[in-house]
C-alpha cells in the first residue's frame, strides 16, 4: 500500500504507539514504518513492561506519563496493542476528569482491550514468554506475584471495563480484532462495540477470521494498513 495522507492538519498530529506488554522496539517496526509510511513525522512508541502493567503502583504512572504526552500537543492519535490498553485507561479517565477527551482525536484498539482477569492474565503470560509449564504452576506463581503487589486483577478489572463501556467515552475509535483471538476474546470486544454504538459514539470495527493476537498486520497487511488509513482520514476531529 502506497497511499499518503495529504491533510496537513492531520499530519500535524501526533501518534503514539503503545505496544503490547512485554513488546520490545524491533517487534513494533512495522506499525511505525506504517505511519511513517502515511506521511506521520512524530511518532512515539511506548513498550509497557510485561507484569507492572498488572501492578496498579505502575500502570497509572504510565498512564499519567501518557496523559501528559496528550494535553501537552496539539492533538493525538493513539494505537493501542493487546493489553497496553490498561496503562491507557488511566489516561483516558485523566482526560475525561480534566475536560480535556477532545486532545484525543481518534484512537485504533489493536488486538484490544484484554479483559483484566486471571484467566486472561495465565493466557497472555504463556503466549507472549512461550511458557511450557503447566497450567496450575503458572497459576500459583501469579497469585503469588498479585499477593506481594497488593493487587486484586478481578476487581480492579471491574472499573476498566466500566470505563470501556462509558458513554463519556466519545473518542471515534476502531476496533481490529479476530474470532480466533485467544487472549482477546472476540465477545468482549463485540459488547464493547455494542455499548459504544448504543451511545451514539463511532466505532468502527475490522474482524478478521484466522490471525493470532497482535498479528493481524502480519497476515492481512494490506486489508489492516487500508482500514486504518481510511479511519485516520476519515474521523480526525479538525479535518
Amino acid at each position: 500500500m502506497n497511499k499518503t495522507i495529504t491533510n496537513l492538519s492531520i499530519l500535524n498530529k501526533n501518534i503514539i504507539l503503545v505496544g503490547f506488554q512485554g513488546s520490545k522496539p524491533k517487534k513494533l517496526k512495522a506499525y511505525k514504518k506504517m505511519y511513517k509510511n502515511f506521511g506521520f513525522k512524530n511518532i512515539n512508541v511506548i513498550c509497557p513492561d510485561y507484569l507492572e502493567n498488572y501492578d496498579v503502583r505502575k500502570v497509572q504512572p504510565l498512564g499519567k506519563s501518557i496523559f501528559n504526552q496528550v494535553i501537552n500537543n496539539n492533538k493525538t492519535i493513539v494505537h493501542c496493542m493487546s493489553g497496553g490498553m490498561y496503562p491507557l485507561s488511566y489516561s483516558i479517565k485523566y482526560l475525561i476528569m480534566s475536560e480535556k477527551l477532545d486532545k484525543l482525536d481518534s484512537l485504533i484498539l489493536d488486538s484490544s482491550p484484554v479483559y483484566a482477569s486471571h484467566d486472561s492474565l495465565v493466557n497472555a503470560f504463556s503466549v507472549h514468554n512461550n511458557i511450557k509449564y503447566s497450567k496450575p504452576l503458572l497459576d500459583f506463581f501469579l497469585k503469588c506475584y498479585y499477593h506481594s503487589v497488593f493487587l486484586e486483577i478481578n476487581t480492579w478489572s471491574e472499573d476498566f471495563d466500566f470505563l470501556m463501556k462509558s458513554k463519556s467515552f466519545t473518542t471515534p475509535k476502531l476496533f481490529i480484532h479476530s474470532k480466533n483471538d485467544i487472549i482477546s476474546s472476540d465477545k468482549y470486544i463485540n459488547s464493547i462495540i455494542s455499548q459504544q454504538k448504543n451511545h451514539g459514539n463511532i466505532t468502527e470495527q475490522l474482524l478478521f477470521e484466522n490471525s493470532e493476537h497482535t498479528k493481524h498486520i502480519l497476515i492481512h497487511e494490506q486489508e489492516y494498513k487500508e482500514k486504518i488509513f481510511g479511519f485516520i482520514n476519515d474521523n480526525n476531529l479538525d479535518k
